[in-house]
């Protein structure tokens, strides 16, 4: 071997030694079981042992009743089916589950080690912590949603006149333009790697470069939760997890206390779209808080005004509003004679309108999947934050139910399973 080849392969094998390096890191985050990697410092949210709200118990067989509910996985061959708690239990890398009704738990399982005390990610659930914050912050008057988001960083001097246009509820909508590419999770070297990565997240601010005007586009971002959460602790002059303690997490009477996790001891910012560590059943808490409309045993802890406008469908935002979603259903389907399901459309708009039923969940839209033609899109009432790995905090407000799942990858068809869980209670109990 002659000295030219000899060093491309050392160059060859420090490249990937350098990549690899990082794609480890990177798998700890996003690929595989071990979330807490690369080690993250987390900043401690402290409940109050003295104040706690505990969920009552049933008594009723609910836990043994919902365990034995048969569940039929799709599959790829031939779909099979298994009672529900050893499809979560061998099947999916479900960590916790919880079904919460008029403040009684129904069934609660942990897996995988886990248990009511084990304090379990929240990945981007916590972008609905945050706003939940913002919306405090605003009836306080620390922070309004039409403040420029300029006037909270003037140490950037950007000279892009976007950044003078960005407002606070285009962050909270995810409508800032801003550059940010969401879309490579398992990209070690993405966007949304750096974001979590980073010992300094202001630094990323200074780099913010515009795709779009302000307001015009809907795109989820992270960066966009992030950017707010500055602002918010801007504004506060405090951090997000000392506003949370005082907020939400005594007055709920959590039962453990959490951690929220920061870029670095030197620069102190929280991640505020992404990493806080909370116990399952406080998971439910915050649950019950927006079921409520933001009413804690009486006290009126968030505007029912900001409540409603982050869980009712914002058809123009993809159903997405103030970093809560909307559940999202697709157009309805009929069967044909020969057994095809086929979705029922519609010649115009006038026509697909008046085939809408509830006009706060259903909205006359153009399918383009199908020749032009018009179909009826539908989204809620059900509302719910959701976060990498299927971390889904799930709040039907018909059947005033809540829904945790939390868990280790992206397996489990939740919403699905919320609603076989729904449906099956109804027969049984009603």
């Amino acid at each position: 071997m002659n000295n030219r080849i000899l060093y491309i392969v050392l160059f060859a094998l420090a490249l990937i030694f350098c990549v690899r390096c990082r794609v480890v890191k990177m798998g700890q985050f996003y690929l595989s079981e071990n979330h807490q990697k690369p080690k993250q410092i987390n900043v401690p949210v402290y409940n109050d042992p003295s104040h706690v709200f505990q969920f009552a118990k049933s008594k009723g067989g609910h836990q043994d009743f919902i365990s034995n509910i048969t569940y039929t996985a799709y599959s790829r061959r031939k779909p099979k089916t298994y009672k529900l708690s050893e499809y979560l239990d061998d099947h999916t890398r479900t960590t916790a589950f919880l079904v919460v009704r008029n403040d009684t738990i129904l069934f609660e399982e942990y897996y995988e080690g886990y248990d009511e005390t084990s304090l379990l990610p929240s990945w981007s659930v916590a972008k609905s912590f945050t706003s939940a914050l913002v919306g405090i912050a605003i009836q306080e008057g620390f922070i309004s949603e039409s403040d420029k988001v300029a006037q909270y960083f003037p140490e950037l001097n950007n000279d892009d006149e976007k950044w003078n246009q960005l407002t606070i509820e285009h962050l909270l909508n995810m409508r800032s333009g801003i550059d940010f590419n969401e879309d490579s999770y398992s990209n070690p070297y993405s966007s949304v790697a750096d974001l979590y990565m980073t010992k300094n997240i202001m630094k990323k601010l200074r780099k913010v470069r515009f795709k779009y005007k302000p307001g015009t586009e809907h795109y989820y971002s992270s960066f966009d939760t992030e950017i707010l959460g500055l602002a918010l602790e801007k504004a506060l002059d405090r951090p997000l997890s000392a506003y949370l303690q005082e907020k939400i997490w005594r007055p709920l009477g959590m039962e453990y206390s959490a951690t929220w996790t920061i870029d670095s001891k030197s620069n102190n910012n929280t991640k505020a779209f992404c990493c806080l560590n909370v116990a399952l059943r406080d998971y439910a808490k915050f649950a019950r808080l927006y079921l409520n409309k933001g009413n804690w045993n009486g006290e009126q802890l968030i505007d029912d005004l900001w409540i409603n406008k982050s869980v009712n469908p914002n058809f123009d935002n993809n159903c997405y509003q103030n970093q809560w979603y909307s559940r999202k259903r697709g157009v309805e389907y009929e069967k044909d004679s020969a057994g095809n399901y086929n979705p029922i459309t519609y010649k115009d708009s006038v026509q697909a309108s008046n085939a809408i039923t509830d006009v706060r969940y259903q909205k006359a839209k153009k399918n383009y999947k199908n020749n032009g033609e018009w179909a009826v899109q539908r989204c809620g009432p059900g509302f719910f934050a959701l976060g990498i790995f299927g971390q889904e905090v799930y709040v039907d407000p018909e059947s005033e139910m809540i829904f945790i799942r939390l868990g280790k990858k992206w397996d489990t068809s939740s919403q699905r399973l919320f609603s076989l869980i729904t449906r099956e209670l109804e027969n049984k109990f009603q």
